[in-house]
C-alpha cells in the first residue's frame, strides 16, 4: 500500500471519529503491538469510535480498502490475541463505556462494548444487585470477556458460566450492517422480554467465543441477580490429592459452587509485591483449598456455615474455615512484611469480604507480579481432575520445571456437570530465567496433546482464536462437522477474512501462506501447530503395540554396536511412514468443506512433494527423508546421505525414538529428550526457533500434525497401522534370524 494511500484512508477515519481519536503515530501504535507473550509490528491504524454508527462506517471503508480489524476491549489477554498479526485497525473500544440501562425489576443490565466489571459491579450493587464476574480483574470489558473467552469464573457453578448470563446481542457485521440476536431481535429490541432466545433457531452461539473474528459486538444485555445479606467462602484445607475426592463428595452434597485452588494462588495473590509472594510460595503452610461460596439469609448462610462444620469434625485430614475467619486469622502469618493497614489497597477487601469476591481484585496482582499466562485449560469431568493434575506434575518435575510456580485450580462449572481446569504458568518475568518459563510450559504440552487427541476426556478452553494455522490443521479431523459449518459461516459473514485476520478459521480462498503475518519477537498462536507436532508424533509412538520388544531391542542395540547395517532400520521407518499416509489417503470421513479426510491429507502433503528433511542422530549416520508424489508405491523415501550432501538442508533429531527405546515400546517424549543432554543434543530454544521460521519445516510439521492426529482420533487406522508396523518388524527380524 503506497503512502498517499495509507494518508488517504487516515483522513478517511479522522473524518469517521474525531481528529484525535484516529492515529497512524509509532508512539500511538507501539502500545498496541505486544503483551506478555507476543511482540509484532503492530497495527496501522489505531481508532477510538464512540458509537456504533462510526463502527459501522469504519469497517465499511475496511471492506472497500480490505483493511484487517481487530476489536479491543482492555487487552489483558496474554496470549496475543489482540496483538495484529497482518497490521491494519485496531478498535480501540474503551470510549463506548455507556451503561444504556440497568433494570432493577427484571435484574437486567444493557451496556456497550468499554464497560468494565468494576463499574456494572457498582451500579448493580448500588441497587441490591450483582453481576457474575469472571477470574480476572475487575478492569475488564464485560462484552469482550462473556462474549470471548465465555467468562469462566467462581460463580460458574451456580449461576453458570459467562456467556449464560447474555440476554441480548448487537453486532456489527465485517461489511458495515447491523445485526441483532437474543432478545434484542424482538420487535422492541433491547426493551423487550427477557429471553436469550429467538423463535427460530438461536444464532448467537454463532458469535460467541470467537475473540473479534466474527464481528464487532457493539451491545449486550446480561443478567443480575440479587445481593443477598450474607455471604462468604468456606474453605476446606487439607492435603491436595484427597481434596480432590473432597470436591466429589462436596458437588453430591449440593455444594456445586465450589473451586479447589493449590497454595501457589494463595501465596501470589497475598503479597504485595513480588518478593513477599515469592517468600510465601517458599513457606507453604498447607497444600491446598476446596473453596465454597455461600450465599443467603442470615438463617440459610448460617445453617450451611453449621452444617459443614458439623461434617468436617468427623471428616480427619480436613480443616474447616470460614474466607472471614481465616484473614482474621491468618493475615499475619500470609504477610511476610508485617499486617495489612489502611495504606495497603486490601484492606478494604478484608473489611468487606464480598467485595473481594465481586471485584477479583486480587487477580491483577496475579498479571503484575509474575506475568503469566494459561497453556492447559480444559473442559471435562471432576472425576479427571486429580488424574490429569497428577499427570502434568510429574512432567513439569521430570524436566526440572518450576513446579512452585505452576498453579493449578479448578472451578466446577454448570452445577457440577463439568469443570474447567486451569493450569496457569504464572512465570519469572527475569529473562535470565525465561528457560524455566519455557520447561513448564513443555511439561504441560504432553497432558494437552494426551487429554484432547489421546484419551479424548477434555475440550479446550481458548482453542479456536489461539490456534491459527494449527485449527486449520487439526480442526477437520477433531470437529468436522462443526469445522464444516463454521467455515461455511466465516466465509459467509467475512469473505476478505477482516476480522482478526490470522487467527480462527480461515474463510474459503484463503490460506496460512496468503497472510503475510509479520515477524515476531515472541511465540505466537500461529505457530503452535509447529511446536506441538512433536508430541503428537510421541504420542503415535506410544499408541503402537508390538509383538517382539526384546527382539527389537535387540535390534537397536546391534545396530549402535555397529553389528548390523541401519539400512534395516530404515527400511522400518520407511515403511511405516508409507503405511501411515496409505491409510489415511484411504480414509472416506468428512473433513473440510469439500473434500474427505484422505484428500485433505493429500492436498497438504501434494506442498511437501520435491522437499527433503535431514534426520540426526547420535544412534545413525546423516539420514534423508524425501517427499516424493503420492503415485508412487513408496511416495516417502528414507536414505543416508554425506554430511557435504546435507548442508544447507532443514533437520530434526531423532535421538528421543532411539535412545529412549520408543520403538520397543518405551513411553516417549519427544519435548523431553530435548531438555536433557543426556538424551540428544538438540537444544530446547533452537528447535523451537528453527520451527517458527522454517518454512519448510512448518510445512512439514503441518503434514504430520494431520497425519498423526489422524491416527489418533480414528482409532481403526491406528490398528491398520499396527498391524502393518509389527508385519514389516517381524519380515525384518526373520531376515536377520533373530
Amino acid at each position: 500500500m503506497s503512502v498517499q494511500v495509507k494518508e488517504e484512508i487516515l483522513e478517511k477515519l479522522r473524518s469517521i471519529v474525531k481528529e484525535n481519536l484516529a492515529s497512524n503515530d509509532d508512539a500511538v501504535r507501539i502500545a498496541y503491538s505486544r503483551d506478555q507473550m507476543v511482540t509484532s509490528d503492530g497495527p496501522d491504524y489505531v481508532v477510538a469510535p464512540e458509537s456504533t454508527e462510526q463502527i459501522q462506517e469504519i469497517m465499511r471503508l475496511a471492506t472497500k480498502y480490505k483493511i484487517p480489524v481487530l476489536p479491543k476491549g482492555t487487552g489483558a489477554n496474554m496470549g496475543g490475541l489482540v496483538i495484529p498479526l497482518t497490521g491494519g485497525i485496531i478498535l480501540d473500544l474503551k470510549l463506548m463505556n455507556t451503561i444504556h440501562e440497568i433494570d432493577v425489576k427484571n435484574m437486567t443490565a444493557t451496556l456497550g462494548p468499554g464497560v468494565t466489571y468494576g463499574q456494572l459491579q457498582i451500579e448493580a450493587y448500588n441497587r441490591g444487585l450483582f453481576v457474575v464476574v469472571p477470574s480476572g480483574p475487575h478492569t475488564v470489558r464485560v462484552i469482550a470477556n462473556v462474549c470471548g473467552t465465555r467468562g469462566i469464573g467462581h460463580y460458574a457453578g451456580k449461576y453458570g458460566l459467562g456467556d449464560n448470563q447474555i440476554i441480548g446481542m448487537e453486532i456489527v457485521l465485517p461489511n458495515g450492517n447491523l445485526l441483532k440476536l437474543g432478545s434484542f431481535a424482538h420487535g422492541k429490541g433491547e426493551y423487550s422480554a427477557n429471553v436469550p432466545h429467538s423463535p427460530g433457531p438461536d444464532l448467537m452461539g454463532l458469535f460467541l467465543g470467537g475473540f473479534g473474528t466474527v464481528g464487532v459486538i457493539t451491545k449486550i444485555k446480561v443478567k443480575l441477580y440479587p445481593k443477598y445479606p450474607q455471604s462468604d467462602l468456606i474453605a476446606i484445607a487439607g492435603a491436595l490429592d484427597p481434596l480432590f475426592d473432597e470436591s466429589i463428595f462436596l458437588v453430591k452434597l449440593g455444594y456445586s459452587n465450589l473451586m479447589q485452588i493449590r497454595w501457589p494462588y494463595i501465596a501470589i495473590l497475598a503479597g504485595r509485591n513480588r518478593e513477599e509472594s515469592l517468600r510465601l510460595l517458599k513457606q507453604q503452610l498447607i497444600e491446598g483449598f476446596s473453596l465454597i461460596f455461600i450465599e443467603g439469609t442470615k438463617r440459610e448462610f448460617d445453617y450451611h456455615v453449621k452444617r459443614l462444620k458439623k461434617i468436617y469434625k468427623k471428616r480427619k485430614g480436613f480443616t474447616p474455615i470460614l474466607y472471614s475467619e481465616m484473614m482474621d486469622t491468618m493475615s499475619r502469618s500470609l504477610s511476610v512484611d508485617g499486617e495489612y493497614t489502611e495504606n495497603d489497597q486490601e484492606f478494604g477487601y478484608m473489611q468487606e469480604r464480598r467485595k473481594f469476591h465481586d471485584f477479583m481484585f486480587q487477580s491483577v496482582r496475579i498479571l503484575r507480579l509474575h506475568g503469566g499466562f494459561a497453556p492447559h485449560c480444559p473442559f471435562f469431568s471432576l472425576k479427571d481432575a486429580k488424574a490429569t493434575w497428577n499427570y502434568m506434575k510429574n512432567w513439569i518435575t521430570k524436566i526440572g520445571g518450576p513446579i512452585e510456580e505452576t498453579c493449578c485450580y479448578f472451578q466446577v462449572t454448570d452445577d457440577g456437570h463439568t469443570i474447567l481446569q486451569e493450569m496457569d504458568l504464572e512465570f519469572n518475568p527475569d529473562p535470565n530465567k525465561m528457560g524455566d518459563n519455557i520447561k513448564s510450559f513443555i511439561g504441560i504440552g504432553k497432558p494437552i496433546v494426551d487429554t484432547m487427541f489421546v484419551k479424548r476426556n477434555g475440550i479446550q478452553y481458548y482453542f479456536y482464536p489461539m490456534a491459527g494455522s494449527m485449527l486449520e490443521n487439526i480442526g477437520p479431523i477433531l470437529i468436522p462437522g462443526f469445522w464444516y459449518l463454521s467455515k461455511k459461516f466465516k466465509t459467509l459473514i467475512d469473505p476478505l477474512y477482516l476480522m482478526n485476520r490470522g487467527r480462527g478459521i480461515y474463510p474459503e480462498g484463503f490460506a496460512q501462506e496468503d497472510l503475510q503475518i509479520q515477524s515476531f519477537g515472541s511465540m505466537s498462536g500461529m505457530d503452535m501447530g509447529s511446536m506441538y507436532w512433536f508430541q503428537i508424533l510421541g504420542s503415535v509412538i506410544n499408541n503402537l503395540h508390538l509383538d517382539k520388544k526384546e527382539k527389537l531391542v535387540k535390534l537397536i542395540e546391534d545396530l549402535k554396536n555397529k553389528k548390523i547395517g541401519e539400512e534395516y532400520l530404515q527400511e522400518i521407518l520407511q515403511s511405516a511412514l508409507n503405511s501411515a499416509v496409505s491409510i489415511i489417503l484411504n480414509d472416506k470421513t468428512r473433513a473440510t468443506v469439500d473434500e474427505s479426510l484422505g484428500e485433505f491429507f493429500k492436498r497438504n502433503y501434494i506442498e511437501l512433494i520435491g522437499e527433503k528433511v535431514v534426520i540426526k542422530s547420535d544412534v545413525h549416520n546423516l539420514w534423508i527423508i524425501e517427499f516424493n508424489s503420492l503415485e508412487n508405491s513408496e511416495p516417502i523415501r528414507v536414505y543416508t546421505v554425506e554430511k557435504k550432501e546435507a548442508r544447507g538442508i532443514p533437520y530434526i533429531s531423532t535421538d528421543f525414538v532411539f535412545a529412549r527405546k520408543a520403538l520397543s515400546g518405551e513411553e516417549v517424549d519427544p519435548l523431553l529428550s530435548m531438555l536433557k543432554p543426556d538424551e540428544g543434543k538438540f537444544g530446547i530454544m533452537e528447535s523451537i526457533m528453527r520451527w517458527l521460521k522454517g518454512t519448510i519445516l512448518k510445512r512439514f510439521s503441518n503434514v504430520v500434525t494431520i497425519g498423526a492426529i489422524t491416527l489418533l482420533y480414528r482409532e481403526n487406522l491406528m490398528e491398520q497401522l499396527n498391524t502393518r508396523f509389527n508385519n514389516k518388524i517381524d519380515s525384518i527380524l526373520s531376515k536377520l534370524n533373530y
